[in-house]
Formats: C-alpha cells, structure tokens, sequence
C-alpha cells in the first residue's frame, strides 16, 4: 500500500509541482509531500531489518528527495519551444527581482515592497503560462525504481543516501508517536554486490551540533596555524574530526565492502560537512582511502545525459573589474563579510588571471577546442547570460550567500534562497550606480538569474570561490545556493568550496585537477588525485597538511 501511495503522490508532484507558484509550491511540499515523505521514511526505518522494506523505502528516499528543487528546473528551464516568449519574459522579471533584492538588502521600504510584490505576481503568473504549454523533456513515468539505481552504481562504488526525519511508532495513537529527528543512511551497492541496508546514525541534533563545532574549527585554525605552526594545529583537528567520524562514520564502514568511490546523497546539515577530512580508524584522512562525489538524490545517476550536439567550447571567467569601491573602510577579505551583499566590497582576486592562464593548455587538452578567457570588464554579467551550454565554465571570482535578511523583508526574500546567493562579476562594486540600473546588468549574478541561463549539458561548472558550496539548508532538498542553482540549470557537475580558500591555493589545486582531466581521469578522480598531491607537497613542505588548504572543493554531480 505505501509502495502505490509513494508511486501516486511522486506522479502528482511532477505533474502538479512545476506549474504552482512559489508560494503554492512552497505551502505544498511544506503542508502535503514532507509529511507524506517522512511518513514513508519512518516506516521503512522501522523495517529496516526486513530486505523487502529495504528496498522499497531506498525507492521512496529516491523518488522523494529534493523533489521541490526539480520542479523549480522543470518550471524554469525545461519548457516546451512554444513557450520561450515567456521563458524569456520570466527570465527579465527573474533580473528585475534579484536586482531588487541586491539594491534592498536587508532593509527594506515600502516603494521596493510594492515593487517586488506587483514583480511576484507577474512571475507566479508567468510560471503558471508556461507549465500548461507543457514542459520538455520529462519522462512518461517519473517514478524511478531502486532496481535502476542499483544498475547505474559503478562496480567500484556505493552510494549513501542519506535522510534527516522524526522516526514513527505508528502502533502509537498519542502525541508521542513521533521521536525526535535522526540521520539514517541508505547503503545502496552496484547490481550483485550485496543487499541495500539502514543504518542508524543517531540523533539529528547532536550531529548537526558536532558538524558546526567542526566547521568553526576549520575555519578559526587557518589563524591559529600562522602563529602555533600546521602540525600543532593539524593534530588538534584530527581528534575533533575523529570524535564526529566515530559517530558518522565507523557506522557506515562495514556496509561499504571493498568500494573506492563513495557517492554521497547528505541531508541537512551534512552538506556542509568536508566528508574528505574525516578521519578513519586506522589514522588516514578518508580522501586517502575513497573517492567521493556528491548528488541531490540519485536520480540524477538514471536521468539520460541532455544532446551534445549543441555543446559550445569552455568559458573562463577570471578577475573581474569589480569597479571603484562605493566603500573604502570595508575589508572583504573575511569570508563573514561576504555574508551580506548589500554593503559588500569585492576586493581584486590576485591569483586569478593567473589561475585562467594555468588551466587554459588544460582545457584546450581535454576538450580539443580553444577556451575563451573573459578578464576584467569582459568577465560581465552580460557574458554570462549569453552562454549556450559551455562544455566546462569555470568562474575565478567572489561568491556569496547572503543571511543577513530581517524578519521585515518581503516574503519573496525570505522564501528564496536563490535570491540571496551569487556569483559577484565586473562592475559588482558599482551596482547602485544608474547605468546599472538601466542595464538590468549589476554585476551580481544572483541564483535565480542563474537558473534562466542555458546550460543543459554543460559537463563542468567550476565554482572557484569563496563558500560556494553554501546556501540555505533545507531538509530533504539539499542546500539550496549557488551549486545547486547550476545544477538547476540543466550542469552534469558542479565543483564548488565549501568555506573561503586562499586563491593562491586554490589556483595550485585547480591546476593539477584541470591536468588530471586532461590525462584522462574521470572527474572525482582528477579531484581526488589533486587533493592527495596537496597533501604530499603540504607535509613534504610544513611536516603537516591541515584540510583547511585541500578539502575546502566538492564535486556534486554526474562522473
């Protein structure tokens, strides 16, 4: 029964989902489809030692998870060719709203309310237009089956998916049926490599609390290694790691058999966790012993590759020319700085030109074209927008994800988080100046303008900045920012940094995976590689190698 109730509501959604507003879509997965996906969860939690239940929930944990995200790409990218008069209408308020929400930040009066709502409304209205001419490129039955997971895992791999829900005691007919939230991981093997098994990694809370405490050590010990030295610091870290790899971990390890890849499906608050720099049991990082790569749900490991045919040659965006600062006390070079984009400077990144040049030879290599490189004024916001699906686009610049917004904003800055995150590009320090104003164009390339960009097929984007693997946490959907904005546009893969990492590492780091590439390696591979030759040169160099310098960068995506 709870198979067939699955199979009807995920055949709903796709129908239903994509032409809602967002605030009907919102108020629906909120108010109907989490609880219908928790539920179903929760009971295959409670079976999980039955292998028939195992099997079934792995399909409801697929077919469920990060469900709203898809129905924004459906509604934003994958309409019918009758509809592109309104995908491009849709795409110019999408400009208008994060524009707003730029010039707004936080405080905002009644004029720019008035604004973004009258904004709002032709957009709800535009999505609805567009869903009934149809959408593209949908699968007759979006069910997916755990069966063709299992047949798309590499014979090297396993995946872990993995859910944050309350478990049930549905024999329960009381206020206390429902438990307090836990992560469960589903360990889902290659065909003929063993049975899909639940594992129980604890309470939801203490973990997310041990993942934050990792993090602001991560964070606080770059300081700390300039006055106490990297094998002092190093050493300190990887006891903090090893307490949360107990926990998180060494659960999981005798599930995994003899794979080398480790493709990750977190949830919560578990995206925002360097899975690279926990430490196993016998002392190693776990990039010394795995691969990982990262992905929303699954199904992106079933859903056919988009045409190739229209695939352009590789874009490098580098060094913007941020313009004159409207600020000059203000130093962005603090990563918390970047947290707020109304008042936020962008300060030149020096190794930047120098990053594109490096990798140019590279990407030539790999892909047989010539790369276009886009510096200073070139490397614009115009630019960006008139991409046709690049093979590789890497963007050399600042990022950000604004949580700075107040309990007064509008329900529009509140809700969405593809509003509050971007991509900072030429004249990104100028943007309240009036020929931005008119141009449409403020430098700051915000997620939603993201969305309405073409990149359906792009094999690679490359986030190379600060925090781009950040945004908004959203239970069940991911973390909704940046890396997931290109992945609703259609991108196979996004590499992205999960904190701010010096550019001068950052450009050695994007060197050799850019190399590894070009030799023929398969994309978690060439990270993988890159981050171990870190390390080597780190402690051959300082006698230690703090993850703070090599595992800042995740892949999310296909392989």
């Amino acid at each position: 029964y709870q198979d067939a109730a699955a199979q009807a509501g995920r055949r709903h959604l796709s129908r239903v989902l994509p032409g809602l507003s967002e605030f009907a879509r919102q108020r629906y997965l909120t108010e109907s489809h989490a609880v219908d996906f928790e539920r179903a969860l929760a009971l295959g939690f409670q079976h999980r030692d039955n292998p028939r239940a195992s099997i079934f929930s792995a399909g409801w944990l697929l077919n469920g998870k990060a469900a709203g995200g898809e129905a924004l790409a459906e509604a934003a990218l994958l309409a019918a060719p009758e509809a592109a008069p309104f995908v491009y209408e849709l795409r110019s308020v999408r400009d208008q709203i994060s524009a707003l929400s730029v010039q707004a930040g936080s405080t905002v009066n009644q004029d720019i309310r008035e604004k973004l709502a009258a904004l709002e409304s032709q957009q709800q209205r535009l999505q609805q237009k567009i869903s009934s001419l149809g959408l593209g490129h949908q699968r007759s039955d979006p069910w997916l089956t755990t069966g063709e997971l299992l047949s798309r895992i590499p014979v090297d791999a396993v995946m872990i998916n993995i859910a944050r829900f309350r478990p049930c005691r549905f024999e329960a007919n009381d206020d206390n049926r429902w438990q307090d939230a836990r992560y469960v991981a589903w360990i889902i093997p290659p065909v003929g490599f063993g049975e899909v098994r639940i594992v129980d990694l604890g309470d939801a809370a203490a973990m997310d609390e041990l993942v934050a405490t990792l993090r602001q050590r991560m964070l606080s010990d770059y300081f700390r290694i300039r006055s106490e030295g990297e094998t002092v610091v190093e050493a300190e870290f990887r006891a903090s790691a090893a307490e949360l790899s107990r926990r998180l971990f060494a659960p999981l390890e005798n599930a995994l058999g003899d794979a080398q890849e480790l493709i990750i499906s977190p949830d919560g608050a578990l995206w925002t966790l360097p899975w690279d720099a926990l430490v196993l049991s016998d002392g190693r990082y776990l990039t010394e012993k795995f691969r990982t790569r990262y992905v929303l749900s699954g199904r992106e490991l079933i859903y056919p590759a988009h045409d190739r045919s229209l695939i352009t040659s590789p874009v490098v965006f580098a060094a913007p020319e941020y313009g004159k600062p409207r600020r000059t006390d203000t130093n962005t070079s603090d990563s918390a700085q970047l947290r707020s984009i109304k008042d936020a400077v962008f300060p030149p990144l020096q190794a930047s030109a120098a990053e594109a040049a490096e990798i140019k030879p590279s990407l030539e290599e790999l892909s047989g074209e010539s790369v276009r490189i886009l510096l200073g004024e070139d490397a614009s916001e115009t630019a960006f927008k008139a991409l046709h699906r690049p093979r590789v686009l890497v963007l050399s610049t600042h990022g950000y994800f604004d949580d700075a917004t107040k309990e007064d904003s509008p329900t529009a800055l509140q809700r969405n988080p593809l509003q509050r995150c971007g991509l900072a590009l030429a004249g990104a320090n100028e943007r309240d100046s009036s020929a931005a104003s008119a141009s449409g164009n403020d430098g700051i390339l915000t997620g939603l303008e993201i969305i309405g960009t073409d990149l359906r097929g792009t094999e690679l984007v490359v986030l190379s900045a600060c925090e781009t693997g950040l945004g908004s946490i959203q239970v069940g959907e991911g973390v909704v920012g940046l890396r997931h904005s290109f992945q609703l546009a259609g991108v196979q893969s996004v590499l992205s940094s999960l904190w701010q990492v010096d550019d001068t590492e950052t450009a050695r780091l994007m060197a050799e995976i850019f190399r590894n590439l070009a030799g023929g390696a398969r994309k978690s591979q060439a990270v993988h590689e890159a981050q171990l030759s870190r390390i080597e040169a780190r402690r051959k160099r300082n006698g230690a190698a703090h993850p703070f310098f090599w595992a800042a960068f995740t892949l999310t995506g296909s392989n």
